[in-house]
């Protein structure tokens, strides 16, 4: 019988009882805490855990043909090469891309609709329409969106809803099978022409070493004054004193983070009393109905692995023939 084994810091939701409930034919084990979670590593089949609830100190328990389920999209904390010199199966999230679209376009309408200067009006009791003249929109504005995978294609398909002219930025435009035009998909190396052009930027790209970084004082200069950001990615894809400093210097119109260098958010960072920024604490993801959507995925990768295929969102193949 397989045995799963749930990392302690997963959403309650994900207790193992629904898993259980609906596959008799699984062992679920759901350690109390990160010591009981690291011994039993050796006796599972599956694990279950997040780009965050990763160790490294978990490589020397691992057995070939291990299947290492993450809930995250992102995998920047996870060593891919030793896990595939251990011949260990990885595959990340698969279940993010609408809540994480929603939010970053809620940060984005939020921004552009005065949506936070007017809730502090409604503190003040205060009918004030003179900011109507300072609104943006969606509609014939260029949104461009770094990163197309799962993520970004439901940010692109969102905007165009809005009527939107969308482009996006990704590493391999010839490969992109998405819902954009061949034309309006660009390479990393033409994001400073596509900036010049950008009403709202989204970044939903991965962190890696090419992408950290990557919002600079270089790439906030050439987006125009009236431009927004919004990073629903990893906190490190934007350097946040040259954000800063755009946004101090009215260089951008403003900023709607999920994400940040440093998490939880410090206290003293500047981030929290501009005016012109929304901050939400890496939340994009969640919804009440997360947890059921994660183990619902889980059951259907499981199902695929049991007939020797290949989970949803798999990175690596590991070894099956054990």
């Amino acid at each position: 019988m397989p045995t799963v084994l749930v990392h302690p810091g997963m959403p309650l939701g994900i207790d193992g009882s629904r898993l259980r409930d609906e596959r008799g034919d699984l062992s679920v084990e759901r350690p109390v805490d990160e010591a009981a979670f690291r011994e039993a590593i050796a006796s599972a089949d599956v694990l279950l855990l997040s780009n965050a609830t990763w160790d490294d100190a978990y490589l020397g328990s691992l057995a070939p043909g291990t299947w290492i389920q993450s809930m995250s999209a992102g995998n920047d904390r996870v060593p891919l090469d030793a896990l595939r010199d251990r011949g260990v199966t990885f595959a990340r999230g698969t279940v993010h891309g609408s809540a994480v679209a929603e939010h970053a376009l809620a940060l984005a309408l939020a921004l552009l609709r005065g949506v936070p200067a007017f809730r502090d009006r409604q503190h003040e009791h205060a009918w004030d329409r003179s900011l109507g003249t300072e609104l943006g929109s969606l509609a014939g504005r260029t949104l461009t969106v770094v990163g197309l995978g799962a993520v970004g294609e439901a940010v692109v398909q969102r905007a165009l809803a809005f009527e939107a002219d969308v482009v996006g930025v990704t590493r391999r435009p010839n490969a992109y099978e998405g819902r954009l035009a061949g034309e309006a998909v660009h390479p990393p190396e033409a994001l400073l022409d596509v900036l010049e052009r950008t009403d709202v930027l989204v970044l939903a790209c991965p962190l890696t070493d090419e992408t950290c970084g990557l919002i600079d004082t270089e790439t906030l200069d050439a987006l125009p004054e009236t431009a927004v950001l919004v990073n629903v990615a990893r906190g490190p894809v934007v350097e946040e004193a040259a954000l800063v400093a755009a946004i101090r210097g009215d260089a951008i119109a403003g900023a709607g983070l999920d994400v940040f260098d440093e998490e939880p958010l410090p206290e003293d960072s500047p981030l929290w009393d501009l005016e012109e920024v929304v901050v939400t604490p890496h939340v994009a993801v969640h919804s009440r109905w997360y947890a059921d959507r994660v183990v619902e995925r889980f059951l259907e990768s499981y199902d695929r692995w049991c007939r020797g295929e290949s989970p949803h969102g798999t990175v690596l193949e590991g070894d099956r023939t054990g």
